[in-house]
């Protein structure tokens, strides 16, 4: 597991399929779900207490900070503010993108387009509405910054092999913004051991702050 470096008080965990096994009876979307579960099990204060889902699905606490997970084959990522809104999304850079030519405007032809969809969906769970709700076409993501759906945000990319990864933001007042790249990142895996006891914080069957996984496995989608 990887805990990449702060900016003010948001925070980005990331980790995969390999520091995390998939269990003989899981399939893929299943690990998915666990892994997430158990990294906002242990990264997002309050979760314990239950959470809420917006109008359109994204989870939210009423008195704890602002988080959005997302998760892709083998990688799951999450990302942790005290601030406001935050939004995330990662895929597999060799991920076929058919069609990209459908979503990107011209400003961003130049870029991957497994990177461009990645930024547009960290900026439209940001925003709380999903991709598909905005219209990934009318969010120009070819700036580390972006208006939409009324608002300003600023866009990271966090460096994963193997991984396309954007974050979306509110703007902070006091952030170099220059280059929209996430700082580098440090291992916390001495961090991650000593939670629980165990290795990554809990065995299949049970989850210290919320009993059965699945309740919250259940409960939390990629939004």
């Amino acid at each position: 597991m990887k805990t990449y470096a702060a900016v003010k008080d948001m925070r980005v965990y990331f980790i995969s399929e390999a520091e995390f096994p998939c269990l003989p009876e899981e399939d893929s979307q299943q690990w998915q779900q666990r892994a997430a579960a158990d990294l906002i099990e242990r990264y997002v204060p309050g979760i314990d207490k239950g959470f809420h889902n917006g109008p359109y699905g994204k989870p939210y606490l009423n008195d704890g900070p602002f988080f959005n997970v997302a998760h892709t084959h083998g990688a799951v990522l999450l990302a942790v503010s005290e601030y406001g809104e935050v939004g995330c999304d990662i895929e597999k850079l060799d991920r076929p993108c058919p069609g990209a030519e459908r979503f990107m405007q011209k400003s961003e032809r130049g870029m991957n387009p497994i990177q461009a969809w990645v930024r547009k969906e960290a900026v439209a769970k940001a925003a709380g509405k999903g991709i598909f709700r905005l219209k990934p076409e009318m969010i120009d993501v070819s700036d580390s910054q972006t208006f939409c759906d009324g608002r300003n945000w600023q866009l990271w990319d966090v460096d994963i092999p193997g991984y396309a990864a954007s974050i979306a933001s509110v703007l902070f007042d006091d952030v170099d913004y220059s280059d929209g790249k996430w700082p580098e990142k440090y291992d916390d895996r001495d961090d991650v051991e000593d939670f629980g006891g165990l290795p990554y914080g809990r065995d299949k069957d049970y989850c210290s702050a919320c009993g059965p996984c699945g309740d919250l496995d259940d409960q939390l989608t990629d939004f």
